[in-house]
């Protein structure tokens, strides 16, 4: 493969998990569909039909398209809202600090890098020979890191007045104590 080493793997592995992110988004876009009105967000449905496209190519002819973006989906945020723990308490906040640094570090510091490999391949003789895949690396990843730069702002956003929140709360029960 030449100059695509490092992004064309035949593994199972990256394959498996392509299924099950695709799977999952698939739900999700159902999900999207079902209760639009209270999502709201034209922005999830395309960011899950970008994702299916990207990692069908994955899955059907090996590419990485950083499969690790996925990874900071996947905290309990639901779960503690399931189990009744309040928005307020230590536990949800930790939580969201969590899920906001590994949103960060797998979707916002990983760009450059990734956008770095995209520009040593581009043009190559092994690039060529892509074809479309070329255009679904490109325009999905130009697509989903666009979605994950504006969600990652908002994220930014929120995590801001929730710590600004939380160390007010912290100032005012310190004056209370005196």
């Amino acid at each position: 493969m030449g100059r695509l080493e490092g992004f064309v793997l035949d593994s199972v592995v990256v394959r498996s998990e392509c299924a099950i992110v695709v799977g999952y988004a698939i739900a999700d876009i159902v999900m999207v569909i079902i209760h639009y009105k209270q999502i709201g967000e034209i922005g999830y449905f395309l960011h899950h039909i970008a994702t299916v496209s990207a990692y069908f190519y994955v899955m059907t002819y090996g590419f990485i398209v950083l499969t690790l973006k996925v990874f900071c989906s996947n905290f309990m945020e639901w779960m503690l809202d399931a189990l009744k723990f309040s928005k307020t308490s230590n536990l949800f906040f930790i939580n969201g600090l969590l899920m906001v640094g590994s949103f960060y570090a797998v979707r916002i510091l990983i760009l450059p890098f990734y956008w770095y490999k995209i520009y040593t391949i581009y043009g190559t003789d092994d690039f060529i020979k892509l074809g479309f895949a070329q255009a679904v690396m490109i325009v999905t990843s130009i697509m989903l890191d666009g979605l994950n730069c504006f969600w990652g702002y908002r994220m930014y956003l929120g995590a801001r007045k929730v710590v600004k929140l939380k160390l007010d709360d912290n100032k005012n029960e310190t004056n209370k104590e005196k």
